[in-house]
Parts: structure tokens; sequence; C-alpha cells
């Protein structure tokens, strides 16, 4: 029979993830039952007469809910609001000692029900709300929501139950003492069944929170589960954690497990991505997303705790770090350790897109080869053996087979060619370019037009079997491929080839890497470097056409290195705003990595970028290089020799033309005796002649550089890049540098440069020997009279491996970075790094003048004299007396409260650094998760900055003219700049959150509304020549027109009587005139006219 309701019995729940609820009963009714275990795959094969019936208590409860939301407006007003809700509770009796024999009759009650997967724990929704008449008794099992529950059938005292919880439907039996009982029960289920629509729109309500949704509303809700730090311990030391998501009794999504972690990170390929689709409506409806936490075992699962996403952190989301407090599991009454981080917004048409593609990634993951690297040509030793590929013609020219293939539009034409006809034809513009990268600063198109003196790497040479050569080119986040050429150790690639690229700049210090290799045909075997050469931009101009020829090299870092042939490249930078290009080095450069499909592909770009040899692992010879890299910084030495000699016997540094006579000054000598003669009587002046200083050194330095005879070491002038800063713009010209200039110069430069090292090798070698000698004369005399030794010990003997490796791998290490150091100061004193160089010198400017006002010695005697005054003076007795002496120790607790303090304040600080490492750590792992799926399982990072111990200089046969681009017609311009003949390949920067994209970069260069963006290079004579270059807008003509109106109105208002008197005026001086002219006052001038 049903025992009496109960009122006023109430629970503060607290999560701290989440809201604050407040709990009481209104309304209880309790029964006494027997169930049996539920109907689920174990008990189905068992019959039901043979399965055990167990006392329990059910109670029918309605709950006032009071709810405060974690977040609330101050439009809202009171940021709580209260509903009810209907729940049945099954009871359990309290767990007994255990007897001495185990009691298996049905009257064995204190053993638990066998359905732990069937319905969600009490402890994991709420704490169970106490009744008096069954606390110390009873405790509740499971708290089962009225809306999960559904009477199927009755018969006699039992009612079936059906329960929809967890996406399981089940079925339970419950047995009632009698008849009455049971009807009373389905009378009180039904009556609370048809209160429940109302309670839910209550509920529904008070969740909004003021939000307004519309009729009809669904969301689509991009979830994450992003990270989580000091989870529960499960297993010896350590949990493999993954997280189960359930909203409304439902799972909609479930993570990998990350094994062995603590502190798990959830990527893509663990599943922390799921997008949610739900009504508006459902969402507020439930509690939010429950998210349990579970340790994964073989055999069995443990409970490590679980939180709740509530739904207006899940409507309002915005991809912000939302932070939860990990709750006990069930059966465990203290608290655990753990939280959990989760990020929620809605889920864009790309996000979707994206999480169908990853879905069905097995489609993806089928490619092997990357698209960029996708290339033609390469074929077998056999073929290569047999195939011709010389003939002579009747005529008795000799012609060459054109590897891999001939122009399509040309095929008989371009099958066999001459040496001439190659070499005239390579030069010419390219017919397809590859469009890649994800930069915004500007472009730079690179053609690589052939390589000279090739090394053979092939076998079988003397049978026509060499060096089948490709170039691979890393440019910031992009990597690509030309097709190959087989069979020639001096390859050209012609116009219709794969040899053109178009890359997007990210940053203004980007270098072009370019690697040429030899291809191998096995899927085990690596492409054969032949040689590298880093390619600087900084310190070349727009509008200009470069065909840069390079020696290539194995490696940029190692002491000795010899050419391995060379490179001709043709280049040119198109830069639409170069204040923007200059303002962009004030940014630090980022961190570039590329991805690839295979191993092979890794280790291509890896050569290009660091070259054959592996500076960060352990080596003799590359330490030695290291070493020989920092003794040759001795030569360093020459040239500030040569400055001081130069400035203090005051040698010509400047050259001025004056009436077609080129005079040479002491330019540094007298403004260097000018400023220190002026700072020896104005000493307080020092601070701001440092900073001129700096400055006068930089730009003597960009002087120097700007005299050496190899145009091809030159550097841009301070003057060009402060244009470029005020006015937008270079003013100086396109560069224009002839082959072979001054070649005669640069060779006697070199050969007097590499005498006068010689030299002073020489005489350091002869000072070595020299104290060698002394040395020896000294041990030898030593050795007459006998040393005394005082070294007892046993000496050892025995060969030695390698056991110094853990002495000398971090001396190692400790020279990589201080030459990497050096390498980047050398960049930027050298003006290398022309726009560091530039910054450097002009805020050292600005500091120096602004120090010009600062009057640093009345500052300095100022705060001398109130420090002695202050500290030294008779007053400081009286501090002594009243203040000093009065102060008594700290007695322990507080010296212990002052202990407890600073140890909060220290751990507030470890606290924060951990977050933002924590967060980092986050955004790297998912960043590298992600682009392993777009673009590869590979990584390498790439260089931006210069840092390689050899710069590559471009040989003297190379060449810079100025870019006249050629005028075309409008539909053939209008296609060029639409992007006819260009394949777009973007780069692999990627920019959002949670799930990020690639940066969007205009692949066309047509604009909206025009003819064309160039009317420059329209073509006058050809067809569309005479139309207008710029299509005016509906309301530009509109404001024209209006202006036209208001001109010719304001013209008609005081024009026409203006012009009016102006009329009259002249008809009156000529009726004047013609009076004084004929002598007669009776001409009628009027008459006259």
């Amino acid at each position: 029979m049903a025992q009496p309701r109960r009122k006023g019995t109430k629970e503060l729940l607290s999560d701290k993830g989440a809201h604050q609820v407040e709990r009481s009963v209104i309304f209880s009714s309790i029964w006494d039952v027997k169930t049996q275990p539920p109907q689920s795959s174990k008990t189905a094969i068992v019959p039901k007469a043979l399965l055990k019936t167990k006392r329990r208590k059910i109670s029918l409860e309605v709950h006032r809910v009071s709810m405060e939301r974690k977040e609330a407006s101050k439009d809202d007003g009171d940021n709580t609001f209260v509903y009810e809700e209907c729940v049945l509770r099954l009871w359990i009796p309290e767990v007994k000692a255990k007897a001495s024999t185990k009691d298996t009759s049905e009257n064995s009650d204190d053993d638990e029900d066998e359905d732990n997967s069937v319905f969600t724990p009490v402890e994991l929704l709420s704490t169970g709300v106490p009744l008096p008449e069954l606390t110390g008794k009873w405790r509740p099992k499971y708290r089962i929501p009225l809306r999960s529950l559904t009477i199927t059938s009755t018969f006699d005292s039992r009612i079936f139950l059906r329960i929809d919880q967890e996406s399981i439907k089940q079925k339970r039996q419950l047995i009632f003492g009698s008849v009455q009982d049971a009807n009373e029960f389905v009378a009180s289920f039904n009556r609370e069944k048809t209160r429940e629509p109302k309670r839910l729109d209550v509920k529904l309500k008070g969740s909004l929170g003021g939000i307004q949704l519309d009729r009809g509303e669904k969301l689509d809700l991009l979830i994450e589960i992003v990270s989580g730090w000091n989870l529960p311990i499960a297993d010896l030391s350590s949990s493999d954690p993954f997280v189960i998501c359930s909203i409304n009794g439902k799972e909609v999504h479930r993570t990998h497990y990350v094994p062995k972690s603590l502190n798990p990170v959830w990527t893509l390929q663990t599943g922390s991505l799921f997008i949610l689709s739900i009504d508006a409506k459902d969402l507020f409806a439930g509690d939010g997303l429950f998210c349990r936490v579970i340790d994964y075992d073989v055999l069995s699962s443990d409970d490590l705790g679980y939180f709740v996403v509530p739904p207006d952190v899940l409507y309002k989301g915005n991809g912000e770090r939302e932070v939860f407090k990990l709750k006990g599991p069930p059966k465990s009454k203290a608290d655990v350790p753990g939280h959990l981080a989760v990020r929620c917004r809605r889920a864009t048409q790309y996000d979707k897109e994206f999480m169908e593609e990853f879905q069905s990634a097995e489609a993806k993951k089928a490619d092997t080869v990357s698209p960029a690297t996708l290339v033609e040509g390469g074929r077998s030793n056999l073929k290569s053996i047999i195939e011709k590929k010389v003939m002579t013609d009747k005529i008795g020219v000799k012609r060459y087979k054109i590897r891999p293939g001939p122009d399509p539009k040309r095929k008989a034409e371009t099958e066999w060619m001459t040496e001439d006809h190659i070499e005239m034809e390579h030069m010419a513009e390219s017919q397809h370019w590859i469009d890649s990268g994800s930069g915004k600063l500007g472009k730079v198109y690179v053609e690589v037009l052939g390589c000279d003196g090739l090394p053979n790497l092939d076998t079988g040479g003397f049978l026509g079997n060499k060096t089948d050569a490709f170039v691979s080119i890393v440019f910031e986040d992009t990597v690509v491929q030309t097709d190959i050429v087989d069979d020639c150790l001096s390859p050209r690639w012609l116009p219709w080839m794969k040899r053109a690229f178009v890359f997007h700049m990210i940053h203004s210090s980007s270098q072009v890497l370019v690697g040429v290799f030899d291809n191998d045909m096995g899927i085990q075997d690596d492409h054969d470097l032949i040689g590298k050469v880093s390619v600087d931009l900084t310190n070349l101009h727009k509008d200009t056409i470069y065909i840069l020829k390079f020696d290539i090299f194995k490696s940029s870092q190692m002491s000795t290195r010899k050419a391995k042939g060379s490179i001709t490249l043709r280049i040119r930078l198109e830069i639409d705003d170069e204040r923007k290009l200059l303002l962009a080095c004030l940014e630090p450069p980022p961190d570039v990595h590329v991805n690839v499909k295979t191993r092979k592909e890794l280790r291509v770009v890896r050569w290009t970028t660091m070259g054959k040899y592996d500076m960060e692992s352990y080596s003799m010879k590359v330490m030695n290089s290291y070493i020989e890299e920092l003794l040759a910084y001795q030569q360093v030495m020459y040239h500030i020799e040569d400055g001081i000699i130069s400035l203090l016997m005051w040698r010509s540094q400047s050259q001025v033309t004056f009436m077609g006579r080129t005079i040479a000054l002491p330019t540094h000598s007298a403004v260097a005796f000018i400023s220190f003669t002026f700072l020896v009587e104005n000493p307080r002046f020092l601070p701001s002649f440092f900073f001129f200083s700096l400055a006068w050194f930089l730009i003597a330095v960009m002087a120097y550089r700007r005299q050496d005879p190899n145009p091809w070491r030159r550097c841009k002038s301070y003057g060009e890049l402060f244009n470029m800063l005020v006015l937008g713009q270079s003013v100086a010209p396109p560069d224009h540098i002839r082959r072979n200039e001054n070649i005669e110069a640069i060779a006697a430069a070199a050969d007097e440069w590499q005498k006068r090292i010689v030299e002073s090798e020489e005489r350091n070698k002869k000072a070595y020997e020299d104290s060698q000698k002394a040395q020896k004369e000294y041990e030898e005399d030593m050795l007459e009279i006998g040393e005394a030794k005082t070294d007892m010990s046993t000496k050892q003997g025995g060969v030695s491996v390698d056991i110094f490796k853990p002495i000398f791998f971090p001396i190692q290490k400790n020279l990589a970075m201080v030459c990497r150091m050096l390498r980047y100061c050398r960049a930027v004193v050298t003006w290398d790094e022309c726009y560091f160089t530039f910054w450097i010198c002009t805020i050292a400017v600005v500091l120096g003048g602004a120090f010009l006002f600062v009057p640093w010695l009345w500052i300095l005697k100022w705060s001398a004299r109130f420090t002695v005054w202050s500290i030294f003076g008779p007053w400081m007795k009286l501090v002594d007396l009243f203040y000093y002496s009065r102060i008594t120790p700290l007695s322990e607790d507080e010296l212990e409260e002052r202990e407890e303090l600073q140890r909060i304040t220290r751990q507030e600080l470890t606290s924060k650094a951990a977050k933002e490492n924590r967060i980092k750590r986050e955004n790297l792992e998912k960043l590298k998760d992600i682009k392993k799926f777009m673009f590869g399982d590979f990584i390498s990072k790439v260089p931006v900055i210069h840092a390689s111990r050899h710069k590559d200089v471009p040989l003297p046969a190379s060449q810079a003219v100025p870019y006249k681009p050629k005028p075309l017609p409008l539909a053939e311009l209008a296609m060029k700049e639409a992007g006819y003949r260009r394949t777009r390949l973007p780069g692999q920067h990627l920019e959002g959150d949670m799930i990020p994209r690639l940066e969007s970069v205009a692949f066309t260069d047509a604009p909206l509304g025009q003819a064309t963006a160039k009317p420059d290079l329209l073509d006058k004579a050809g067809p569309g020549g005479g139309a207008p270059s710029v299509t005016e807008s509906t309301s530009t003509v509109y404001a024209k027109l209006g202006s036209v109106i208001a001109i010719a109105g304001a013209v008609t208002w005081f024009g026409v009587p203006l012009l009016s008197f102006a009329t009259e005026t002249a008809l009156g001086a000529t009726e004047d005139g013609l009076q004084w002219l004929l002598g007669s006052p009776d001409v009628n001038a009027s008459g006259l006219a």
C-alpha cells in the first residue's frame, strides 16, 4: 500500500561546471514491489520463471527544482528559475554485513540488480534527495524521468514498463503486493503523465533564460572534446580515458581512448569532433550534454567521472574553450580530481563537408602522392638504355629527343630538336603556371629553365643511362616539383613542361629553397640529392626579370663544400603594396611546416630545405664544422681593421660627382671627428650618441655593400626603404644588370681577399709551429731534469667505444645555437635581412633624437642627491626610533601565514603558466592531426629566415632586365587575369578554430565591374582597346549626374544675372567710346548697333 506523501525535503547540488541546483520533494508515493532483472541480451534466453525476484521499493515523486544559471545578464534580474520534475526512483536495501553462508533464496534482497547498462544511476544525475521514512534502511539506486517511462500492459498485480534510456529500449516487470496497490500506481502514473507537457513547457521557458527561439528552429552544433588533465588513476599508474556524450538519454558521440594518459588531448583522429543536429526546443528540454569519462579496459571499463554542459552554453557557444570540473562516478562519495575542456559553436557548411569527408577518409587515403608533386617523366634503367635519344637527320644535323615529351600543340616540330633550337625555346614564356601558397604580401614568379654540369648518379652511363633530373621547390607552406628530364646531365625544361610556379608570399624574409634530384623509380629507393640552393628575395626589386644562375651544393651548412653543377632560374616579384611588405617584418616569422604523403617525399623536402647532412644528429664532423665556422668569424677582424684605418686616416669613403668630375670625400671621418668633439664638450648627449652611432654604423655597412663590384652582393639602400614606408612604393628604378658585369673587378677583389686570408692563415700557422717548437724544447729540458710524479692511480688500457656522446652532444647543441645566433646577427648587420636592418636603424635614429631632449645630467644629479639625502641623513635616527626599532619579529603563525600566501601566489603563477602551455600543446597537437588528414602524415619544418652558414650568391653569368609586359587585346588580358593557363594548388596554412580552413587567397585578378584590372596593359590598337578602362557603378553615375545638375543650377542662378550685368556694362562702354570718336553727342549708339 502506498505510504503517505512527503513535502519539504531539500538538497543543494553544486555543479561547478554548469548550474547550482536546489531540489526539494513536494510529493511522493512509495510502494513495495518485487522485481526481476530487466529483459536484455543477458536474460533473453532464460525463462522468466527461473529468474529471481527481489524485494524493492519504488517512489513516484514530484521535485521542485531551483536552478541558478551560470551566466545571466543584468537585464534578466533574478537569474534563478524554478520548475517541477516528476521521476520514478528505485530503492534497494542498504548493504548488510556479509553472512557466513550465502543466501540464494528469493528473500536475498541486498544484492544489486544486474542492469547497470540500462539506466543512468542516480549518482550521475544528482545525489538522491533523501526521504526520511527510507533513510538508513534503503538507498536510491536509479532515478528515471517520467517522460522516459511507458506502461505497456497490466495483469492483476503485475505492471509492465517500457523504459527508453541511453538509446536502449528495455522492459521491466513490477510485482505489487496487491491489485489495489497496482491500480493506485497506475492512476498516479497516468495523472502525473498528463501534467508532464506543462512541466516541460515551464522548464523550457526557464532554461531559455530570455533566449528567443524561432519557431521550429533546428541547430547544427560543432562540439569538440578538447582535453582533460589531472584525471583519476584507474590502472596501476595511469588511465586510458575516453568520453561518451549523450543528450536527453541518447548517446550521440563516443571518442577513442587515449592510452596511458592522465592529461589526454583528443584530436581529429581520436574522435574529438562531432556535429550534433537537434531541435532547439529539445536541447533546452533536457539538462544539456551529459559526458561520461571512462577508463578503457579490454574486459571491463571503469567510470572516472562525468560532467554536464548546460543547454545555454551549447546554444551560445562561439568556439571559446569552456572548462568543467569532473564529478565523481557512481558509488563514489568523495570528490575526484580532474578537469575537461570543451568547445562548441554553430557548424558551418564547411564544417559539415569536412566531417563528411573525414567519415569517408578511406578514399582520400588511397592517394599515395601529393598533388603538388605529381610529375611526368621517369623510366626504368632498361628502357633508358634501349630507347634512342640522339639522331642525325639527312643533312647531318644532330637532334635530341625531347623528354618527357613534345609540345602537345606542335608534336611533329618539337619531338626532335637541335641544341640551338632547345636553347632558344627554353627561354620562351611558360605556357602553364602552378599557383600555390597562402600569403597576401605579393607574388613570386619562379621558372626553372635548366641545369648544367650535373653528375651522373645512375649506373650504366656508358650505355646511355644517366641522371633523371627533376627540381623540387619549397616556399613557405607549399612544395612543388618539375617534370622529370630523363638521361640528361644538362637538362632543359621547355615552356610546355611543368616548370613555372607562382607563390603567394606570407613573410618578407622568406627564401625560395630549390633542390635538384635524380629520380629513382623504386618504391623503397630515395631520390638522390644532387644539390640545393637558397634564393634570397629581400634585395630583389619588383618589375624586374631576374635570370639567376647558381652553383648547387649538397649542403649550405658544412665548412667545405664542392659545387655539383649549376641551375638557372627566372624570377620576378609582383608586389602591390611595398609598405605592407616592409611592415610585415615587424611581426615574428611564422612557424611553417609542410606535410607530404610518403616518406620518400619527406626526404625530398628535408634535403631541399636542410641539405644532405642532418645537423641535428650527433656527429664529430658536424661539431667540427661548427667549430670551423666560429673560427672563420675572425675574418670579420679584417673588415674592422680596414674600417678603423680608413676612419682614422681620413681615406676616401664616398664619392660625389660635381660638374662632371668625381670627388672622393672622407665623409665618415668628418662625421666621426665632429661627433666626438661635440660629445667631449657635451657628455650629457652620450645616450643619444650611442643610438646615433648604431644607426651610423649600419648606414656605413650599407654604403660599403653598395660599393661592392659584384652587383649581386649589393643591398637596397636606406633611402629606398624609407620611400617604401612613406610613399608606399619604392622610387628606385628596376634593376638592369648585364651578364658578366664587372667580372674583372669581381675576380680581382676575390683574389685579393683570398690572398689576404691565405697570408693570415700562414701567419697563424707559423705562430702555431713556433709555439709547438717552444713547447717541445721545454718538455725536453724538463725530461733531462726529471719531473716529480704525484699520480699513483692504476693506468687502464683497452679499446674505447664512443663513450663521449653524452659529453660532446650537448656541446654540439650549444655550438649550433651560438652559430645560429651569429648567423642572424650577420644577416642583419650586413643588410642581407634589409627590412630588419632598416627598422633597427630607424628606431635607433628616433631614440637618438628623442634622447637629445632628455636632461640626463640633471636626472643623474638629482637622483643621486635624493638618494644621499634620503638614506644617509641624521633623520634616519628618527626612523629608527619611531619605526624600525619597533618592528617586532613575526610569530610562527604569522610566518606560516606569509609562507602560505607566498605559496598560493607561486601556485597561481605556476597554474597560469601551466594553462598557457597546456593550451599551446592542445592547439599544436590538434593542428598537427588535422594537417596530417588534409595533406599527409609526414611533416617537415621549413625555415623562413635565412640561417645557413653559406649564402648562395648568383654567378656573374646572371642578368636582370626591367619587366615590360606585352600589351594584349582585351579578351586575352581578361582571360589571363581570370586565371587562364593557371592551376591553383592551395598552400597548407590553416586559420580558424576547431576545424581550421585554408587561408583564402584570390586566385583570379579579374576585378568586379571593370573590363580589366590593368588597363595600362591593354593593346589600344587591338579589339576592345577603346573600351573604357573603368566601368562606373550605378551610384557613381547618379552622383556625377547629380553634380552636373547642381552645377548647372548654380550657374543658371548666379551666372545669368552676372552675364546680363556684364553685357550692359560692355554696351554702355561701347556707346561712350563711339560718341567720343565721332565727336557728336547726338550719335545714338543703339541706332548704330
